[in-house]
This record gives structure tokens, sequence and C-alpha cells, in this order.
């Protein structure tokens, strides 16, 4: 995630993984589109040196996107849209004060219905999101491909309640992050 940081402190690295599937359909030689379907875990760690605090974001998507390629030899190159959908998450705040560690976890797909009050209501999530992804792979073997990508969030991925007014009102969080994955093709 970027974009929001706290106390000075930026989001620290945070391994999630993804499992899906794609179809690489060829124009040319040269020009491919390859439609994607991940499930995919994202999230970010904030250390708060000042607040002695961290915080742990963990989401859960359905990213469907929509890749331009460029083929040559063993490389591909790529770039493209992306529509994901929030499927779950949660954050978990966790405190230190000399010898004493206190931590709550809260989920982030909650609803707020009526008549909750403002402590059981934290579905603060939008249920999209919109980004660009760019990058590379390198085919090892006739199926298997190596891939570097980073995606870029366009769009903030947290809601702005009436109960934040005063807070919210410029803060944005987007997803954004490096992403490392082998595939298999057939």
């Amino acid at each position: 995630m970027r974009g929001w940081t706290s106390g000075g402190d930026e989001p620290v690295f945070y391994m999630g993984y993804a499992v899906g599937s794609f179809l690489t359909y060829a124009f040319t030689d040269h020009i491919s589109i390859r439609p994607e379907l991940l499930y995919i875990v994202k999230g970010s760690h904030h250390e708060i040196r000042n607040l002695h605090a961290a915080m742990e974001f963990t989401m859960q998507y359905l990213d469907i996107a929509l890749l331009g390629m460029f083929v040559k030899e063993n490389f591909n190159v790529f770039v493209g849209p992306y529509f994901g959908l929030f499927l779950d998450g949660e954050l978990e705040i966790s405190a230190m004060q000399e010898n004493m560690t206190a931590s709550i976890k809260i989920d982030l797909k909650e609803n707020c219905g009526e008549n909750s009050d403002w402590d059981d209501c934290w579905g603060i999530m939008e249920s999209s999101e919109f980004s660009l992804v760019l990058g590379g792979s390198y085919n090892v073997g006739t199926n298997i491909s190596i891939e570097g990508r980073y995606s870029f969030g366009l769009t903030s991925i947290i809601k702005k309640p009436d109960y934040f007014e005063g807070f919210w009102e410029d803060i944005e969080i987007k997803n954004s992050g490096l992403q490392l994955m082998a595939s298999y093709s057939f």
C-alpha cells in the first residue's frame, strides 16, 4: 500500500501471495493480450516508532486484469489495467509499553448497520479498486515463466466515513507494490 504514513514512518515490506489463471491470445508473433484472474493477498506493515505501535493490514482481492504484451523470443513486456474486488481483510494494531503488549484485530469488511455504534463499525474498505500493471517475464522453459511486475494503485481503497470527519479528508490509501511470480502454461 502507498499514500499513507503516520508519525513520519513509512510502511515496510509485506509478503503476500497470489494464485490464478490466465489466457494468452497472440495477434502476431510479437503482440498478444493476456486476460488474468488472480486471488491475491495484499497488505502492509507500519511501524509507528513515536507511539511504540505497529499496524498490519491484510487484504484479500480478486483481481481481473487485461494485459497487452510485447513478445521477443523468451522475453515478454506487458502493461494494462486491472480491476480488484475486495473480498475480505483485517487490520491488527499492536502497542508496546514497557513490558506489556496489547493488540486488537479489526474486520475491515464488516458492514455498518443502522443500529451499530461506532465501536462495532469498521466497514471502511471500498468494494473495488482500479490499478495499472507494468512488468516483464522470462520464459525459462517451454511452459514455465518467471515474472516481475509493479502494480500502481489509481483509486483509494478506503471509504471516508462521516464518523472520521476532520481526519480522513486528505488521506488516500492505494494498493501498489512489486510482485514476483512464477507461472506454468499449457
